[in-house]
């Protein structure tokens, strides 16, 4: 899918020191060594579409309130194809990544 390929991209992205790893069914990505933490962002695949979870998701600045989840606990966003990758929701991860450096 190449949903999750850009979502990798994007994640990777934020910096020389991400790394990557599987946990279960996530793959994780984090601003430390692997399995160290939760991570800034975690990906699910799902049949049609992709979860994405932020970890330290009720300390993003989130206006349009996108992002789903308890106040104060991680917060998801489904995606199902390229376009709902927009510039909102790659800031989103950007902000994540800079949460957890």
């Amino acid at each position: 899918m190449k949903l999750i390929k850009t979502i990798y991209d994007v994640a990777c992205g934020q910096g020389p020191k991400v790394t990557a790893w599987i946990d279960g069914r996530e793959l994780v990505f984090s601003a430390r060594e692997p399995g160290a933490g939760r991570g800034f962002l975690r990906l699910t695949p799902h049949e049609a579409h992709v979860t994405i979870a932020f970890p330290r998701g009720h300390e993003l600045f989130d206006p349009k309130k996108r992002a789903k989840g308890a106040k104060g606990s991680e917060t998801r966003i489904s995606l199902r194809d390229q376009a709902d990758l927009d510039l909102y929701v790659r800031r989103l991860i950007e902000s994540a990544h800079a949460i957890d450096a």
